[in-house]
């Protein structure tokens, strides 16, 4: 439940993150809920596939937190201003709904974050009917 004793930080998903998500006593874990800001590939350095960007994001979560903690994930960079247009899967799909989809898979408990910005495309690929 959350409540003023809960603490929602926004993290970039990077290494340092990465660790200090992996080193958090389970005892905080239960009080802590991380919102993750995950990049484009156009954001990384090596050149990859939208597909394998999402995939080597979805391998760092699954070590770095575990299956019994829920964690939002943020995609907002993905969308414009910050680039040119949406990146797409191979698939034709959003990245949210593969990167949701391919988390929950891993046993994670994935919820997605939806900007203000351009919602009606991301929340087209979601299906929050219940």
């Amino acid at each position: 439940m959350f409540n003023h004793t809960h603490y929602v930080p926004a993290l970039k998903l990077k290494q340092g993150e990465q660790a200090a998500l992996a080193n958090l006593p389970a005892t905080s874990r239960a009080h802590f809920t991380p919102m993750l800001e995950v990049e484009p590939p156009t954001f990384t350095k090596k050149r990859v596939t939208v597909d394998d960007c999402v995939m080597a994001h979805i391998e760092d979560l699954a070590k770095c937190w575990d299956a019994t903690h829920r964690l939002f994930v943020d995609l907002l960079f993905w969308e414009p201003p910050f680039v040119s247009s949406t990146p797409q899967m191979a698939s034709g799909l959003h990245p949210l709904e593969d990167l949701v989809d391919a988390g929950i898979a891993k046993g994670l408990k994935m919820v997605d974050v939806v900007p203000s910005l351009n919602p009606a495309e991301m929340l087209a690929c979601r299906d929050f009917g219940g």
